[in-house]
């Protein structure tokens, strides 16, 4: 899925750009999962920048590059957005959405010294804002619906996994006593999108494919721990969510 998202949005805004914002949304969203609340604020605060760029881009035809300042995100900027010539999302929604990113990262004890440290409550609404303003960059650059939008951006929930291993496009699993199925349901927990069966009987390194699916795949998607659907791809259900964390991770911590 942020494949597909850097695809699209090169399609229209400097490469160099994308990556900063990718990077920065990976990495905010990382954090958050892992319960780091304030390093997951302050990638917020470099998501605004690399998201402002992009609105000045959009509206004005260039930006400052990065590794420059840009001015300062005030009122009087805010009204330069606004009264641009552009689509209002990038005029009104967007900007206002990111005024918001910005003052909890700068007055909530994340950017600077605060009575209010960083916490669940402000991370989680900052996520959720972020969610939101990568679905709308996508919805902008596409021909995608909204609702699809966010589903590929709600998609992107980055569970990285010590004991998953990664080399290229190998994954192996470092404990080797697992079970197959609980490998299976690991795997699809560490990725967090659909995944081929091949690769997976590839990555466990399952000695046949038929008895893989038979004695493997197919009973998971009977017990619905995952979907194991008609094209042959995988995905984790949210019993088989609920299963990894409750039980792989606490004997894998």
């Amino acid at each position: 899925m942020i494949d597909l998202i850097k695809t699209q949005l090169e399609s229209k805004y400097p490469s160099d750009l994308v990556k900063a914002l990718i990077d920065s949304y990976i990495e905010l969203k990382r954090n958050f999962k892992l319960g780091k609340f304030k390093p997951s604020e302050l990638e917020g605060g470099f998501f605004v920048e690399c998201v402002r760029r992009i609105i000045e881009f959009e509206l004005f035809g260039t930006t400052i590059p990065i590794g420059k300042k840009l001015s300062i995100f005030n009122d009087s900027e805010m009204k330069r957005y606004e009264n641009a010539n552009g689509d209002e999302s990038f005029r009104i929604h967007i900007p206002r959405v990111l005024k918001s990113i910005y003052n909890i990262r700068n007055k909530r004890g994340v950017g600077h010294l605060s009575k209010v440290s960083a916490n669940l409550i402000d991370s989680t609404y900052i996520v959720a804002a972020c969610d939101w303003v990568m679905a709308e960059l996508l919805r902008q650059v596409s021909n995608l619906e909204p609702d699809e939008c966010q589903r590929i951006v709600d998609s992107i929930v980055l569970r990285k996994l010590p004991i998953v291993f990664e080399d290229g496009d190998t994954q192996r699993i470092l404990n080797i006593q697992m079970s197959t199925k609980d490998k299976v349901l690991t795997l699809l927990y560490h990725n967090s999108h659909p995944i081929e069966d091949k690769k997976l009987f590839d990555w466990i390194e399952y000695s046949n494919m038929s008895v893989f699916k038979l004695k493997v795949l197919k009973p998971l998607h009977k017990s619905r721990f995952i979907e194991y659907r008609k094209n042959g791809t995988c995905v984790l259900t949210p019993k088989g969510i609920e299963y990894v964390e409750d039980v792989i991770l606490k004997c894998n911590a």
